[in-house]
């Protein structure tokens, strides 16, 4: 590898975790869909974002952040 590039793999601000797929559609959110977008959004503080999107392949949770102690 030459100077300046990077070794293949994650970004290293992403993760990204299998999730079982996709059941069927609820009428109203569950426990992890309101602990997603209400708890930990608040726990990450100001400016934090959770994007949650149900495909067929299963869920995928978007969240970002500004890590405390940094700016942003």
């Amino acid at each position: 590898m030459g100077s300046g590039e990077s070794a293949p793999g994650p970004e290293p601000d992403r993760a990204d975790f299998p999730a079982s797929p996709v059941r069927r559609h609820r009428s109203r959110p569950g426990f992890g869909t309101r602990l997603l977008e209400r708890a930990l959004g608040h726990d990450l503080g100001e400016g934090a974002a959770v994007e949650l999107h149900f495909e067929l392949g299963g869920p995928r949770a978007t969240i970002r952040f500004v890590p405390r102690g940094t700016t942003g």
